[in-house]
């Protein structure tokens, strides 16, 4: 079954310090899933305010496995933008309990690893919404 949602973008963690950065990180995605065999094949796009106060869009795709009835997890992996290239690629793992979602980003040149929170909300399976 293909569903529609939203993602709300929220908390992030910055491991180590050294640099002042956005706790917060605001922003919103729409996000595409698809369960298919024992996998979960996923779609996202947004925009959200990153962790050096500039605004970063998206394009993730990823697959996930379950782990019970409510929680799964996966890599993702992708394109974002908004930080000291144009565009960076990254593979983040993710864990999804409900409607929460950790996502685990390891250390770049710009930034130590990471763990930002988000919210998903569904909006609908696309076969009720089309």
């Amino acid at each position: 079954m293909a569903e529609l949602s939203i993602d709300i973008h929220g908390l992030s963690y910055h491991a180590g310090g050294g640099h002042e950065f956005r706790q917060v990180n605001s922003g919103l995605g729409l996000r595409y899933e698809q369960a298919n065999d024992g996998t979960l094949l996923s779609v996202i796009a947004g925009r959200y305010l990153n962790s050096i106060n500039r605004h970063s869009d998206y394009l993730l795709v990823g697959n996930g496995w379950p782990i019970t009835d409510s929680v799964s997890g996966g890599v993702m992996a992708g394109y974002i933008t908004g930080y000291e290239s144009k565009a960076i690629v990254a593979i983040t793992p993710y864990l999804r309990a409900g409607a929460f979602t950790l996502t685990m980003a390891p250390p770049t040149n710009y930034s130590p690893a990471v763990v930002a929170a988000s919210i998903t909300i569904s909006i609908g399976s696309v076969g009720d919404l089309f």
